[in-house]
């Protein structure tokens, strides 16, 4: 407990790399089993397993440091990606054994693995870049969330899923759920809304490029509600439509209204790290939507930062991109519903 403060924990992580920022647990020390940051490193460098520390009366320890993910490099090629065979030792093979995993496994958190994250392959020394495919994405029927309770319905965006191949993938990933989606108004279709029919009906009230507004109703509590899926284009302009489109169903919605997604745009100046100065024309458009419409952001836990730009060193970005809001009506019935944002590779 000694080294639990800020500047102790600043020291170890600079013992390792570039601290970046701790989790919400961490910080507010609501879990003390252990402390988890995140560590920007140079993979062409050993990283350590443990560090001495000295406790207040000067006696030393060694304190054992639990790496969640690490980047694979090979010291022969010099890329990311792989490890040659004969370049592998035996320090290398001994973080791959299972204590590791079963002593993250204990402490209740999410595994990130090659399930979650498939990569490309590294060609002629470009960098790894990890990205989504549903045409591997696990079922989603026999998925729990993190309370133990069973997804019954899903807002999936950049499915990056041909039109044709839609009605196989999705069978594929949630077998006698129903879907919605955008393909009419975006190419490949940008937006996809599952659901088990067993538990709710949804009907379309409007499906734009940029997002998704339908009804869902629950066929067990007989309770209704909008839900807007969204996923915003890269630019001002662009992004224009999908304000006026949520304007528009907010007028005419007096029951409660959820509204989450892939907005693109930064709502506060501390949303991005590295990259371009945030300017008030990010920003002004997302704020006067949100404060028109009089929208509040759900209670939410995990990391801050939920994309990053998928480069190395200085040139690494990260935003918060991804948000959920509620109506007046949605808080007052269902305020106490928590956002979790998990590891920041996949925005969700």
């Amino acid at each position: 407990m000694s080294c639990w403060g800020s500047e102790a924990l600043s020291k170890i992580a600079c013992a390792i790399g570039k601290p970046l920022f701790a989790d919400k647990c961490t910080t507010k020390q609501t879990r003390i089993f252990y402390a988890r940051m995140l560590i920007e490193v140079n993979v062409t460098r050993a990283m350590p397993t443990e560090i001495t520390m000295l406790d207040p009366r000067g006696r030393g320890f060694q304190q054992e440091l639990v790496y969640k993910w690490k980047p694979n490099y090979c010291d022969k090629c010099q890329v990311i990606g792989h490890v040659c065979p004969n370049q592998q030792g035996p320090s290398e093979q001994k973080e791959e054994q299972p204590k590791r995993r079963r002593e993250t496994k204990n402490y209740n958190q999410p595994e990130v693995g090659a399930g979650n994250i498939v990569t490309s392959a590294v060609d002629k020394g470009k960098k790894q870049v990890p990205d989504l495919s549903l045409e591997n994405f696990p079922m989603l029927t026999p998925m729990t969330s993190r309370n133990g309770s069973k997804i019954i319905a899903a807002g999936i965006i950049e499915t990056r899923v041909k039109e044709h191949k839609a009605k196989r993938v999705s069978c594929h990933i949630a077998l006698g759920w129903e879907i919605l989606n955008n393909y009419n108004d975006a190419v490949n279709g940008r937006i996809w809304v599952i659901w088990d029919p067993n538990y709710y009906s949804v009907n379309l009230i409007k499906a734009e490029a940029q997002v998704i507004h339908c009804s869902v109703r629950d066929i067990m509590k007989d309770q209704e509600c909008v839900v807007s899926v969204v996923y915003g284009f890269n630019t001002v302009e662009r992004r224009k439509q999908l304000w006026e489109s949520l304007i528009e169903i907010g007028q005419m919605t007096s029951i409660p209204w959820l509204i989450g997604g892939d907005f693109n745009p930064l709502l506060q100046l501390q949303d991005r790290i590295h990259g371009n100065p945030i300017t008030m024309a990010e920003i002004q458009d997302f704020s006067k939507c949100i404060q028109d419409l009089r929208l509040s952001e759900l209670a939410w836990e995990g990391d801050y930062y939920t994309w990053y730009n998928k480069q190395e060193g200085s040139d690494r970005i990260w935003s918060r991109i991804d948000r959920i809001f509620g109506n007046y009506e949605w808080m007052m019935q269902w305020g106490h519903i928590t956002t979790v944002y998990e590891m920041p590779f996949i925005s969700i």
